[in-house]
């Protein structure tokens, strides 16, 4: 499995500070290469922070929010199975040529309270629907189901970027 190492900075005003993250590009035998957490965590199994759907953007040096065929594709082509990683319950994702990721069931939040945790998983992705602009797509899965949804952009979900070598 190859992976790419790259210390990237994010600017997020979150709590009016600006966060630097180092990822992981996790190459699973896709058309992009996957992160090995969310942004905000520091390990694969936590949740990470949560943003509404107008917060998702470019990330810089390459990463970004993985858009709805991305997610398709990751649905599609990967083996999906449902684990618990040091006590966080979420899926092991394993691409292809066999590289690996895991998702953490983190929930969404929603006013300020996270709801289901560690049952649910929520994940931005940068498209909005296509017949209702005023609703954003998401991957979403529980522990028998994986697919794409769509929602209110004001929930707060979290972002597995996406990394592309050649973004132009």
């Amino acid at each position: 499995m190859k992976t790419h190492s790259l210390l990237i900075t994010i600017l997020l005003f979150i709590t009016s500070s600006i966060y630097a993250q180092s990822l992981e590009a996790v190459d699973l035998g896709l058309s992009v290469k996957w992160a090995d957490c969310n942004i905000g965590a520091t390990k694969p199994e936590a949740s990470g922070y949560y943003f509404t759907w107008e917060e998702t953007s470019r990330l810089g040096n390459n990463w970004r929010t993985p858009t709805e065929q991305e997610w398709a594709e990751l649905i599609n082509y990967c083996s999906w199975t449902w684990s618990s990683r040091r006590g966080i319950n979420g899926y092991i994702v394993i691409g292809p040529n066999g590289g690996t990721i895991f998702l953490p069931a983190a929930g969404f939040l929603c006013r300020s309270e996270v709801l289901c945790m560690g049952s649910d998983g929520y994940y931005w992705t940068s498209s909005l629907k296509s017949s209702n602009p005023e609703c954003a797509v998401y991957g979403y899965f529980h522990s028998s189901s994986v697919f794409l949804g769509f929602g209110d952009r004001s929930f707060g979900y979290p972002i597995r970027p996406v990394f592309e070598e050649n973004p132009y």
